[in-house]
């Protein structure tokens, strides 16, 4: 008698199409909130990204940035140059070494301010959605979405080094 697969299917599909949501709709969403929120600031998206990861990083080098974010060390000095303009980061020397170059964020109290309002109907929107799991359930999303991140840190690392 053959052996009962449509266990194995069925969760063959489920994965198949787990990985078609993140890699399309899902990804696609976050892109565009993100945009959206850029936008609403009156920046690019790339920009916005740029900002954001020197607020949550903190002080680094421009040929850092330009390592976390994949861009060319010209198209970070584009991005730095209409950053600095716009007063959301200063550059600075670095006291250690004089020939580096320091990139200090600045805090804007209106972007952090409409960054929160946005966030917040995001949280009060994720916050319905994340009712309807148990605990035991958020800790194993929480896992997944971690794992993700790395999977896609990972990948992302590849594709730009050819690896």
């Amino acid at each position: 008698m053959p052996a009962d697969t449509s266990g194995t299917s069925r969760r063959a599909r489920l994965e198949q199409e787990l990985c078609d949501r993140l890699a399309n709709t899902f990804s696609s969403a976050v892109v565009l909130f993100h945009s959206a929120l850029a936008e609403r600031l009156g920046m690019n998206v790339t920009d916005f990204k740029c900002v954001a990861i020197l607020n949550e990083s903190g002080p680094m080098t421009a040929g850092r940035l330009a390592e976390l974010t994949g861009m060319s060390t010209a198209a970070t000095t584009q991005v730095l140059d209409r950053l600095e303009r716009a007063g959301l980061v200063r550059r600075e020397r670095d006291p250690n070494d004089r020939r580096k170059v320091i990139l200090q964020p600045i805090s804007s109290p209106k972007m952090e301010r409409d960054i929160g309002q946005a966030m917040e109907d995001l949280a009060r929107s994720m916050t319905e959605v994340t009712s309807n799991y148990s605990a035991p359930q958020l800790e194993t999303i929480r896992d997944f979405m971690d794992r993700t991140t790395q999977v896609l840190q990972h990948v992302a690392t590849r594709l730009k080094t050819g690896t």
